[in-house]
């Protein structure tokens, strides 16, 4: 992937956070660095921090990118939370890879809270963002492993409701129709 569509996916990512998901508080870019550590965005949501990271170059080496990421792992945390307040309490790092060849061999020695993402599924995240914004969050968590999204995403037992919605499809083959019920966060 040449170097200009790499600073392109870099400025969709501080993108994502920000505009498509609201950040609660966000940063990134070139000159964003926390603990000696160069982040292209970042985005806090309620007790949650998301950090996504772009490497870039057709030699990148993902074990060395997941060692380096988790070496400055605790760094980066402490860092965030002393920025953004304490109450963050669940932190995930997202790395977007153009070589997927690696992702299979390491996927298994990664770190729970390491992620990483081709940059196709990247782009199809950010679609789903970009159409309904922050209510893409709770699948982007879950993705990401999270398993109670209430506790990640700070939210009363109560917040959370999933009506169903009643939908007719019919077709030509179907006289009658067939009635489908789609669950939908609101």
């Amino acid at each position: 992937m040449p170097q200009g569509a790499w600073k392109n996916l870099e400025r969709q990512m501080l993108r994502l956070v920000s505009k498509h998901l609201q950040a609660d508080d966000f940063d990134g870019g070139p000159k964003c660095s926390i603990g000696g550590y160069q982040i292209d965005a970042y985005g806090v949501f309620a007790k949650t921090a998301l950090i996504f990271e772009c490497k870039t170059g057709r030699r990148v080496n993902l074990k060395q990118a997941v060692d380096r990421l988790s070496a400055a792992r605790g760094i980066i945390r402490r860092e965030i939370r002393h920025l953004h307040g304490k109450h963050i309490r669940y932190f995930r790092f997202v790395i977007v890879v153009g070589r997927t060849e690696d992702i299979a061999k390491h996927r298994r020695r990664m770190p729970k809270d390491i992620v990483v993402w081709t940059p196709k599924y990247f782009h199809s995240v950010k679609s789903l963002a970009k159409a309904i914004n922050r209510r893409a969050l709770p699948y982007i968590l879950k993705e990401l492993h999270f398993k109670d999204l209430r506790e990640a995403m700070a939210m009363p037992r109560a917040k959370i409701r999933l009506p169903a919605l009643r939908v007719k499809h019919s077709s030509n083959q179907h006289k009658e129709g067939v009635h489908l019920h789609i669950f939908c966060s609101g």
